[in-house]
């Protein structure tokens, strides 16, 4: 379970009730990713026990080559990197990231905002136009969907917002970019303080907030190389200590077998 039950209506929300009582009548263990995760199924289905198992992660082999967005005629050389990759929807916040921007002389001199992936084209459209309004072509690039690994496009970036305004179940983006040793900015919303220890291994943000919030923490982050080497190791360090590919498949076997 990865988005808020909330969100569905009418017959789905039916079927859902319904399949809970079926998996509860026969007693059938529920997996799901995060706490956060684990309060909304309790929240909002009948289903009371369930197993919180976080995602896990490795490197690939052989080592990541980090993606090179200097190849974009759009981004200067020398800028930092602030990056978002994931699919272009209302509820991730890229407005906020981009509102930052606007407000920040800091970000429009040494950065360049970089939002990988696709979506809606109202929406991509409608961002589009902001970014026009605001004057703000030449520090903001879209680049649609890129047939890369995403542990590539993450470790390109010099920084990783997470802008997500109601509830993430996990945020894998997010621990790839913490993997990689890349600093996160992330909204204090769903499973993400689980995974992220606010000002140690990455920063949290009320996601609405860009005056005190977004704006002045991007611009620490743009401003200082040293703080961001501090982050970005200490985000990987929980990675690799807490959130293992090795540690999850230990959970999901020691609870295979018990069942």
């Amino acid at each position: 379970h990865h988005s808020p039950v909330e969100r569905v209506k009418g017959l789905y929300q039916a079927i859902i009730a319904g399949f809970a009582r079926i998996v509860q009548y026969f007693n059938i263990p529920v997996i799901t990713v995060s706490q956060a995760s684990k309060n909304m199924l309790q929240k909002f289905t009948p289903l009371k026990d369930i197993n919180v198992i976080y995602n896990g992660l490795s490197y690939n082999d052989p080592p990541i080559k980090k993606y090179d967005f200097s190849n974009y005629d759009s981004v200067l050389p020398g800028r930092i990197i602030v990056g978002m990759i994931g699919p272009i929807d209302s509820h991730k916040g890229h407005i906020s990231i981009i509102k930052a921007f606007n407000q920040s002389g800091i970000l429009r001199d040494k950065a360049h905002f970089v939002i990988v992936g696709r979506g809606d084209n109202d929406l991509v459209n409608e961002l589009m136009s902001t970014i026009q309004d605001y004057n703000l072509s030449g520090y903001i690039t879209m680049t649609g969907f890129l047939p890369v690994d995403s542990l590539s496009i993450v470790s390109g970036f010099d920084i990783l917002a997470m802008p997500t305004t109601d509830f993430e179940g996990f945020g894998y983006s997010m621990a790839e970019a913490m993997l990689c040793g890349v600093p996160v900015v992330a909204s204090k919303v769903g499973a993400i303080p689980e995974i992220i220890i606010n000002e140690k291994s990455g920063y949290l943000v009320n996601p609405n907030n860009i005056e005190l919030g977004w704006k002045p923490v991007l611009e620490n982050l743009v401003k200082d190389e040293n703080l961001r080497m501090e982050i970005g190791l200490s985000g990987k360090r929980r990675i690799e200590e807490e959130f293992t590919a090795d540690r999850m498949a230990k959970q999901y076997y020691n609870l295979l077998t018990r069942n």
